[in-house]
Parts: C-alpha cells; sequence; structure tokens
C-alpha cells in the first residue's frame, strides 16, 4: 500500500521541476508535505499515476485504519483521505478514459459527448476497458472477459453489435427494430420501429450499418432488405433510417431516410453500408453471384442509381471513398 503513496510523492517532485521561476514556483518547492500543495497541482499528480495505484489510493484509507491510531498512521490516514477525494474528481475520470482509449485495440468511440457523461458513467466505460486491454502486474490475475447470455422476448431474425459491446440492434421476425442494452442489469429491449404496412412484415435478408463518426452522440445509419416469401425473392423492399442516442444516454430515436423497391433475382447473401452508398451481393446459380451498388440516398422505386456486376466467385462486398467496390 504505501508503494502508491511513494510514488505519488514521486510524481510531485517530477512536476514540481517544470514550476516556473516566480516566488510561486518557490513556494511550491519549499513546502514538502503533499497536502499543503494547491489543490489542482495535487490533481494533476493523480492524473499521472496508473489506474491500478488509483485503486490502491482508494483502498489503503481502510487499511491504515486497522493499524493502531499513531499520529504516523493518523497522518497518512489524512493523506489518503484527501487522495481519495481528488481521485473521484471528474479531471481525473476524464483522464482514465483518455488512457482507456490509448489501449482500447478497437479505437471504441464514446457513445455520446464527454460532458454529457456523469462522473460514475466515465470510470466505468473507462476500467471496463483497462482490465481487458492494460498489462496487470506479475501478482495479479487478469480479470476474465465479460460475457452476457439473455434470452429476446421477441424472435429476433438478425443482429448488430455496435462498437463498444453495449447496444445490440436486432430486426424481428414480425417487422420491427429493437436496441438491447447489454449493461443493463436486465436486458432491456427498446422498440425503434414498427411496421406500418404487410410488406414491412417480410422476412430481412440482411442488416448493416454505418456510424457516423463526426456525430457528437453514437449516430448510424442502418439499412435492411425484406422480401415477399411469396414472390420467388422478385420483389425486394430496401429501407434506411438514420439512428441517433438521445444526450443522456438513454433511448434511441430512428428517421427513416429511405425505402424503395429492387429486383430480388438471387438471395442476398452479403451487404454494405457507407455514408452515400448500399452494396449487396445476390447468389445466384452455378456459383455466379450479382453485386449490385446503390446510391442509396437518391435512388428511388423510380428511379434507380444504381451499378451492377456479374461474377463467378463469392466475394465480400466492401465500399471505398471513391465508390468503387
Amino acid at each position: 500500500m504505501s508503494n502508491a503513496l511513494f510514488r505519488i510523492s514521486s510524481v510531485a517532485c517530477a512536476l514540481l521541476r517544470y514550476a516556473p521561476q516566480s516566488l510561486y514556483g518557490r513556494i511550491l518547492r519549499k513546502r514538502t508535505h503533499l497536502l499543503s500543495l494547491p489543490l489542482e497541482l495535487l490533481e494533476e499528480v493523480v492524473k499521472n499515476l496508473d489506474w491500478l495505484e488509483l485503486l490502491r489510493i482508494r483502498m489503503v484509507r481502510d487499511a491504515y485504519l486497522l493499524n493502531t491510531t499513531t499520529s504516523f498512521t493518523l497522518a497518512r490516514t489524512k493523506t489518503c483521505k484527501a487522495l481519495q477525494h481528488i481521485s473521484k474528481s471528474r479531471g481525473v475520470r476524464v483522464q482514465l478514459v483518455k488512457r482507456a482509449q490509448a489501449y482500447d485495440p478497437y479505437h471504441t468511440p464514446l457513445d455520446r459527448a464527454i460532458e454529457h457523461y456523469t462522473v460514475d458513467e466515465l470510470e466505468d466505460w473507462a476500467m471496463r476497458r483497462l482490465t481487458q486491454f492494460d498489462k496487470w502486474p506479475p501478482n495479479c490475475s487478469q480479470m476474465p472477459s465479460r460475457q452476457r447470455s439473455f434470452y429476446p422476448n421477441r424472435r429476433a431474425q438478425h443482429s448488430i453489435l455496435l462498437p463498444g459491446g453495449r447496444w445490440l440492434v436486432s430486426t424481428l421476425s414480425f417487422g420491427g427494430l429493437v436496441v438491447t442494452d447489454l449493461d443493463a442489469p436486465e436486458a432491456s429491449h427498446q422498440s425503434i420501429w414498427e411496421p406500418q404496412e404487410d410488406d414491412d412484415k417480410w422476412p430481412a435478408m440482411s442488416l448493416v450499418y454505418h456510424i457516423d463518426e463526426e456525430a457528437p452522440e453514437l449516430t448510424f445509419d442502418l439499412a435492411l432488405d425484406r422480401c415477399d416469401p411469396a414472390s420467388d425473392l422478385n420483389d425486394v423492399k430496401v429501407y434506411f433510417w438514420r439512428v441517433s442516442l438521445s444526450e443522456d444516454g438513454t433511448k434511441f430515436t430512428a428517421r427513416m431516410v429511405n425505402s424503395f423497391w429492387t429486383n430480388g433475382e438471387y438471395l442476398t447473401v452479403d451487404a454494405s453500408l457507407t455514408k452515400k452508398y448500399f452494396a449487396r451481393i445476390n447468389g445466384g446459380s452455378r456459383g455466379h453471384h450479382c453485386v449490385e451498388l446503390f446510391h442509396w440516398r437518391e435512388t428511388t422505386s423510380d428511379m434507380y442509381y444504381k451499378s451492377s456486376l456479374h461474377v463467378k466467385s463469392t466475394p465480400t462486398p466492401i465500399i471505398y471513398s471513391n465508390g468503387l467496390v
């Protein structure tokens, strides 16, 4: 436990070397006790600690209270109490998030603007990633990966897991769209779209999304195609929604951007979506496949902005920024 306090003193001394050559800086150098430092500087000290040392700070006070109440122990307890308080400040927790983002190999973005998170939400978001991706000390066993199992209350046909692993988007057998919060104690389902007509209840063939990385809150475009089971795939309807998370991070809203009818000669085997383009691969006979590329924001049922390519293999569609597949 004392290693954490030693580390704090070392960081404080290192930061003091960069203090300005002024009366303020000279006064700081004369004050060697941690609690005599200004709170702003002490917070900077705590920000520079490793996240494991941050946890030790919160544990060390209780450990000292179990010992005899000597003046030395009481002084350390007072120091630890002050550091505990500082370690829970918003500035320290924002720094934890930045450190977690640096360690995250998947570069998971925040669901919404950082100022809309509470301090507890910030720490929870950061710790979940730090405990998985950062290196643990040799004498500690690493926390096992989180697992979550649940049974949806309504049958899902297709599902996609959004970056971060919290939100699961599913299309249902009777045509609805739901978002499931996997972080909730009990998996909760929020309906974001309900079918309006009979064709909205047709079986879904694919469900794909594209994240808007410039939006302040989690925002993504969603594409879904449904086929008429009684028409041998000749009638296919493609839907496009704009889905956004609220500022408080609790509710999604879905706005339909476009929908159109298209020919479904073959079954869709794969699809991809970008800001402007929607690509799908339709499987045919004898290993032949058709790749279709739609400018989905401008296409209508009467006027297609589409290109088609017939191939023999079974590729996975990758749409580049210039619209090439």
